[in-house]
């Protein structure tokens, strides 16, 4: 999926519960830093499998209404 550069999300800072080391999984790239670079196409987050209450949070820089 590409995000565009008027979406809420884009380039925007990301925390996770948990980043495991980068790897490829079914021809995507899976790794935290790969979500928040701007590019989404091709690539996706996960949690580490030990992480058994995950979570992500894009701070948007503002409050806004969704």
């Amino acid at each position: 999926m590409e995000i565009s550069s008027n979406s809420l999300s884009y380039m925007k800072p990301l925390k996770a519960s948990s980043n495991p080391d980068g790897h490829w999984s079914d021809h995507q790239w899976v790794e935290l830093t790969a979500v928040d670079n701007g590019d989404w196409s091709g690539s996706f987050w996960e949690p580490d499998a030990k992480d058994k209450t995950p979570w992500v949070e894009i701070d948007l820089g503002k409050v806004v209404k969704i």
